[in-house]
């Protein structure tokens, strides 16, 4: 499941449970709002097509200068 593996992966970073879980939950949606408001889903949206997503934005909150358009 992607939402557990951000979770997860976000506490292995020694993030406090709590911002992890917030931050898992805000990653999850925006990738898949993103994925949707681009045609892709929302019905038969995969891990697949939602973990690529999820990398995505997060390069685009942390190097906004290496922003690519979505």
């Amino acid at each position: 499941d992607v939402l557990g593996g951000l979770i997860g992966a976000l506490l292995a970073q020694r993030v406090a449970p709590y911002e992890a879980a917030l931050a898992g939950v805000y990653l999850h949606g925006l990738a898949a709002d993103t994925l949707s408001a681009n045609g892709t889903g929302p019905a038969g949206l995969t891990a697949g097509e939602l973990a690529p997503m999820v990398r995505t934005l997060i390069n685009r909150l942390f190097y906004p200068s290496a922003r690519a358009d979505i």
